[in-house]
Formats: structure tokens, C-alpha cells, sequence
């Protein structure tokens, strides 16, 4: 398949990408929607970065069609999104440790799990104060 595979198995590459004469940017976009496809079908995390918008909404709408679950962040600040908005507030909660604000504005983005959960309460804090409304 590939001709020589240490580099590729040094940095834990299963797939390298080939490049393959297409005949326009509809077959380019069907071949990485079918690649990703793949992944998703054996059960494998593939990702497809990209700074071409048009690239991306057109892989995004093929797997679509096959009802192939997407997170499309693209265009999408950092900062904007829970996960960013989850590592700001967790720095600043490292900085100057776990203050009501900044413990409720973690809790307000979501993406703290049971097992987080657990270490706050650990730490000192009321139980309640994590429990949704």
C-alpha cells in the first residue's frame, strides 16, 4: 500500500493522505466525504482541516445525505465555543483557584462531566451549588 511506512508509524498516521488527479472539486470533495465515511463506519475519529470553506460545506452536505453525524466548527472563533469557553474559565480557575463566580461559570458551559464534578466537591464546595436548576 505505501511504500515506506516508519515515518508514517512514527507520528501514528493509519491513513496518509494521497493525492490523486480528480476531475473537479465535486470528485475531490466525494472522496474525502467516502474516506471519512470510512472512519466513522469502523467506528474511528477522522477530522478534515481545511481552509477552504466551499471545500468543507460540500464534504459537510455529502456526508449529510448519508446521515453521517458532522461537527462542522469551521469559521467558528475558539473563544466561541463551549470547549473554549471551558478552557478559559478552567485556567482562570487554576489561576485564582475555585471562586462561586468562576465555578458557576463553569458549570453554566456544560461540558463538565460526573467525574469533575466529583473533584470539586472534593475540594470543599457544596454539592448543591453544582446541581442544575
Amino acid at each position: 500500500m505505501w511504500p515506506d511506512r516508519r515515518l508514517l508509524d512514527l507520528c501514528g498516521i493509519e491513513h496518509p493522505i494521497v493525492q490523486a488527479p480528480m476531475a473537479g472539486a465535486m470528485d475531490v470533495s466525494l472522496a474525502i466525504a467516502v474516506a471519512l465515511r470510512e472512519a466513522e463506519d469502523q467506528g474511528k475519529h477522522a477530522a478534515l482541516v481545511t481552509p477552504d470553506r466551499a471545500l468543507a460545506r460540500r464534504v459537510v452536505a455529502a456526508l449529510e445525505r448519508w446521515r453521517v453525524p458532522v461537527d462542522d466548527s469551521g469559521g467558528d472563533n475558539l473563544a466561541d465555543t463551549s470547549a473554549g469557553r471551558f478552557a478559559r474559565l478552567a485556567a482562570e480557575a487554576a489561576l485564582n483557584g475555585l471562586e462561586p463566580v468562576t465555578l458557576l461559570a463553569l458549570r453554566a458551559v456544560g461540558v463538565m462531566d460526573a467525574r469533575a464534578r466529583g473533584l470539586v466537591v472534593q475540594a470543599g464546595l457544596p454539592a448543591k451549588a453544582l446541581v442544575g436548576a
